[in-house]
């Protein structure tokens, strides 16, 4: 092995090191063993400090049914999928 892939190498465990998701959910089934079992990731209960909240349709209609966005900030948030 050279040393540049030894380096690339260790470069990738330290971003698998660093990486740490907070997830939040109200469904505690399949969804939640799945994420609850990826490496760095954990749960959160805070209702504001999260990195992804996979929410069921209620909760969604609770929190954002009310909310309206302007113009400028429909279609602004990236969405990423792991």
């Amino acid at each position: 092995m050279s040393s540049k892939q030894s380096t690339t190498n260790q470069d990738e465990k330290d971003i698998e090191e660093e990486l740490s998701v907070l997830f939040r959910t109200s469904l505690h089934n399949t969804v939640f063993d799945v994420m609850s079992k990826m490496k760095g990731w954990s749960e959160t209960d805070s209702d504001v400090n999260w990195d992804i909240n996979w929410a069921d349709v209620g909760w969604m209609r609770d929190n954002y049914d009310k909310l309206q966005m302007e113009d400028h900030q429909v279609g602004r948030l990236p969405i990423y999928i792991i």
